[in-house]
Parts: structure tokens; sequence; C-alpha cells
């Protein structure tokens, strides 16, 4: 049996087997969409086209957020604004960051 337990925190997020994605504080709307899309077999393509077309394309007012999306054998990672992801492999620990950029920093693992 499957059980999902919701909690109230700071950063919404969207959580399913297909992949993770954590928002800024303030976007439980965008949180939710992202877990439809995810639900619904969206890869990070998919989610980022959402995202975009949400903010109609203005670069400067998307949310901070983390995805981490599987992608065959490996994982497609993108990280914008004040997250750190920190990722763990054969080939040792790599962390992930945005940096000062406007959009957002992709990596395949």
């Amino acid at each position: 049996m499957t059980e999902y337990t919701w909690v109230r925190g700071a950063y919404p997020a969207a959580i399913t087997p297909r992949g993770v994605v954590v928002m800024a504080t303030g976007n439980l709307d965008m949180a939710h969409q992202l877990w439809r899309l995810l639900h619904e077999g969206g890869d990070l393509s998919t989610l980022m086209q959402r995202l975009t077309a949400t903010y109609a394309a203005d670069l400067a007012s998307l949310p901070e957020f983390v995805a981490v999306i599987p992608d065959g054998d490996g994982i497609h990672v993108a990280v914008r604004g004040g997250f750190e992801l920190v990722v763990r492999t054969h080939e040792g620990t790599q962390s992930i960051t945005s940096g000062s950029v406007i959009m957002w920093m992709e990596h395949r693992f």
C-alpha cells in the first residue's frame, strides 16, 4: 500500500516518484501545478515551460526553485535563486547553485 503524508512547511514542494520540485515561500499554487505535471509524466522541459508561461516569460519574476527529475539512468536538475543542491555520485559530491544568473542552472548526472 502506498501512503502519502503532507506536512505544512515554509517551502512548498511537489514530490512524486517522477521527481521533486521545491519552490520558494509563497508559491504553493505553482508547486501544485508542477506536481500535476510530474504526476502526468512531465519532464524538466515541461516544468520549465509551465513556469515561464505562468510568468509570461518575465525571467526576473520567476520564483526560486530546485528541481530533481529522473532522466533515463541519471537525473536532470535545475536550480534558481538561493537554493543549493548537493548531489553525491560514485564520482564524488557536487554542489549546484544558480549564482547570479537570471534564468536557472541545469545539470545532468
